[in-house]
């Protein structure tokens, strides 16, 4: 899955906007490395990127690219789903039954993409950023239409990863632990509905209400519309 994570991580930074802006793919196996030739018109959208990038001692990377460049970029997501709260909890026991090593590891990242039409892609990786960045390569590759998803973490989700999912359109993210205060800022401006520790049948929800179906859950669920202190990280 390393191609899904170098054509995810192209299209959720800004360099490409699909697959049709790849010329070649040059793929290195005993250097471990994958080499891209894109066309004409994206390389002076290279050179802007390279040059917006600063060293940081964060966790997700160590190069990081101008968050609020991309923040101030972005589209919201234009399209609104409805998603019944009652799936959650299924949706959350798919993906760790279908993670190889998050469940047997307790250190590594899992995270899913639902599309409504059943289609689920799984990946995993040490860091959150690049399990994001391979779900959304890998449904490129197959062509799925990001509208029509729904993002699920079993990590916390930061304001990088709430970019990508901006990016790619995804209207709703959920994650069974704490999202950052940025990424709330980011996903309330960005149209999406942002789910956070969504365990069994609790969930807080930060952004969005209006794209979750509440019926017949009152009885069944305990759902926290409202921030609260201490439930978010203040930082990015």
């Amino acid at each position: 899955d390393c191609e899904d994570l170098a054509i995810g991580f192209l299209f959720t930074e800004g360099i490409i906007s699909g697959l049709e802006e790849i010329d070649h793919i040059i793929k290195n196996q005993s250097e471990h490395r994958i080499e891209f030739i894109l066309s004409d018109k994206n390389k002076s959208i290279v050179n802007g990127w390279t040059e917006s990038r600063t060293m940081s001692s964060g966790c997700g990377q160590g190069v990081i690219s101008n968050l609020e460049y991309r923040r101030k970029n972005l589209k919201p997501v234009d399209f609104k789903v409805n998603t019944n709260v009652k799936t959650l909890p299924g949706l959350f026991k798919h993906l760790v039954n279908n993670s190889e090593w998050y469940d047997k590891t307790g250190c590594i990242h899992s995270v899913s993409l639902f599309f409504n039409n059943g289609n689920v892609i799984i990946r995993e990786d040490i860091g959150r950023h690049n399990a994001v960045d391979k779900v959304i390569g890998c449904a490129l590759q197959c062509k799925y239409q990001f509208h029509n998803s729904l993002l699920y973490s079993s990590g916390r989700i930061s304001s990088d990863m709430m970019l990508k999912a901006a990016r790619a359109q995804v209207p709703v993210v959920v994650s069974k632990t704490a999202p950052t205060s940025l990424a709330v800022d980011i996903a309330e401006e960005s149209g999406i509905t942002l789910i956070g520790f969504a365990r069994g049948r609790r969930l807080n929800i930060y952004t969005h209400p209006e794209q979750i179906d509440f019926n017949d859950v009152q009885n069944e669920f305990f759902i926290n519309e409202h921030l609260k202190e201490g439930e978010l990280l203040k930082n990015k």
